[in-house]
């Protein structure tokens, strides 16, 4: 990813992160051939933290080509892994093709079970026709997650701030209805 689209994913992830609120934690990872993180640790929200972080992706991504992705999803999780009371989020955004689809999901989706209710939402957007979709999607479902893709550099920046905004949408864990004796029947209906 270079040029037009990478200042697009640039944008619409400095706009993402101006949208977090206090109370939020992040971090960010980037990954071709090698990973780097903004942080060793998730780091609290606040304006010096942000500018800090549009800076390090401004100067760390940057195109060099190879797409590991399990790395960086290890990585991500193991992150994760320390934060308590919240329900984790992971955002992969990608532009090209993984090796080991397979083994890829089927580790994550053991890696998932393994944290019950507090493992990591994971949601995937894919960039252009050179990434697979269907692994992203895949990924996503496996995840608990949401999936969307731009396939134009024009549409990157608006496809990819509609997306986070739909997968940062509040989540119900745990739910419990203590309501069933006095009542006969009932459905329970689930939207994405």
């Amino acid at each position: 990813m270079e040029g037009k689209p990478l200042e697009n994913v640039k944008n619409a992830l400095s706009t993402a992160l101006s949208n977090l609120v206090q109370g939020d934690y992040f971090n960010i990872i980037s990954f071709n051939d090698e990973l780097h993180s903004f942080s060793s640790c998730l780091e609290q929200v606040n304006e010096k933290i942000i500018e800090s972080a549009i800076e390090w992706m401004n100067l760390n991504f940057v195109a060099k080509g190879g797409t590991d992705i399990m790395h960086p999803l290890t990585e991500a999780i193991a992150l994760l892994s320390k934060s308590h009371d919240v329900l984790p989020q992971i955002y992969l955004v990608t532009d090209g093709s993984v090796e080991d689809e397979r083994n890829i999901c089927h580790t994550m989706k053991n890696q998932l079970m393994s944290r019950g209710s507090k493992s990591p939402r994971i949601s995937t957007f894919g960039l252009g026709s050179y990434c697979n979709h269907y692994f992203l999607r895949m990924l996503a479902s496996i995840g608990k997650g949401h999936y969307d893709a731009a396939f134009d550099t024009g549409s990157i920046e608006s496809k990819m701030l509609q997306w986070f905004q739909k997968a940062s949408r509040t989540i119900l864990t745990n739910i419990s209805l203590d309501v069933m004796k006095h009542i006969q029947e009932f459905e329970v209906s689930s939207h994405s």
